[in-house]
């Protein structure tokens, strides 16, 4: 009888020490997603100095002819006869 108290009470401090275990681990990560937040938060307000740009050359009659442009805080990007940077899409006229 003896012996099966003791591994009841065994069982109940293991698992009352694992609960413990994943309570904490959460609190961590919470703290992890509101740091990874707060940084995205500075990077899309332009305080943390990043900016890109993006060019593209246009075709008339199959020679270039000139290019197109951005400039952007979050995103740049190019393609044929077109820029997008921050969500605005600029084409060649």
């Amino acid at each position: 009888m003896k012996k099966k108290i003791m591994g009841i009470i065994a069982i109940v401090v293991v698992a009352t020490v694992a609960g413990y275990n994943v309570y904490t681990s959460q609190n961590n990560v919470r703290l992890s997603d509101l740091v990874l937040a707060n940084i995205e938060a500075l990077a899309n307000d332009g305080e943390s100095g990043y900016s890109c740009s993006a060019t593209a050359n246009c075709y008339y009659g199959g020679r270039v002819e000139g290019s197109v442009s951005c400039t952007g805080k979050v995103s740049c990007t190019s393609g044929y006869e077109y820029v997008k940077c921050d969500g605005r899409t600029n084409y060649c006229s």
